[in-house]
């Protein structure tokens, strides 16, 4: 059920979910964590309860934002336990980073082929959780996020760790001028997570922009773990949006114990 885990403190349990080991049917078979979609409800719940057994806490402490592919953060405390965990209108809006200074809170995203950050600051006593697809990353949600940590939350940079989950990498990532276009306003040399195909489209190095961004705000090498796991070539453990529309959606997860 939980496919890969970051192990970073015996304290901290993050990691994201496979595909497998839930009750949903086709084309959502079998792990769908998505409530959004045209899945049954009661089993994507089901799903949920699940792996909020596996991880050791009750769903009810668990929060999920509405991912809108935005830059905006918030900070959560035990009072929002359990937002958007039974039902999509209960989440936290327009959200896609999320954290907490509090214990036995989980910080849930959820994804297909976007990138899913985990992040550590223990003298901080900080977990955080971010949603980055490609609007994410070009509007460089991670750079504005870390601001807030280093600059608010006082986080010394070489104590912040950054996980980056299962997501579709640069060998599958064609996109078009438009969003090329994009890609060239972020204001540093991008030109080593492009690499041209023809003249319509461009492969795209999303983790590789996210970890410029990262050593850009002084996070060491060393303090940034990369699953390198391909959502969109392993078929068989994750949902991929690209590969196929119609497809569930997995969760990264993190909270401090």
């Amino acid at each position: 059920m939980i496919k890969v885990e970051w192990k970073i403190h015996p304290n901290i349990k993050a990691g994201t979910s496979s595909r497998h080991g839930g009750f949903s049917e086709p084309p959502f078979d079998t792990l769908n964590l998505a409530l959004y979609l045209d899945d049954d409800k009661e089993t994507v719940i089901k799903n949920r309860e699940k792996l909020a057994s596996q991880v050791g806490v009750p769903l009810s402490q668990w929060v999920f934002p509405k991912l809108t592919h935005s830059t905006r953060w918030i900070k959560v405390t035990t009072a929002d336990g359990g937002k958007g965990a039974m039902d999509e209108e209960a989440s936290l809006f327009g959200y896609d980073a999320i954290y907490t200074d509090e214990s036995n809170l989980v910080l849930a995203i959820g994804h297909a082929d976007c990138i899913p950050l985990l992040l550590y600051c223990p003298s901080k006593h900080l977990v955080g959780a971010i949603h980055s697809g490609w609007q994410g990353t070009v509007d460089q949600v991670i750079d504005i996020f870390l601001k807030q940590w280093i600059e608010q939350e006082q986080c010394d940079p070489k104590d912040i760790h950054i996980y980056i989950g299962p997501s579709i990498r640069k060998h599958n990532f064609f996109v078009k001028k438009d969003v090329i276009e994009q890609v060239l306003q972020m204001g540093f040399d991008v030109s080593p997570f492009l690499t041209p195909v023809d003249d319509q489209h461009t492969l795209l190095d999303l983790p590789g922009l996210n970890i410029e961004m990262m050593m850009r705000n002084h996070i060491p090498i060393e303090n940034i773990t990369d699953t390198k796991l391909c959502t969109y070539d392993q078929t068989d453990d994750f949902f991929s949006y690209r590969r196929s529309k119609i497809s569930g959606r997995h969760i990264s997860f993190i909270v401090q114990t």
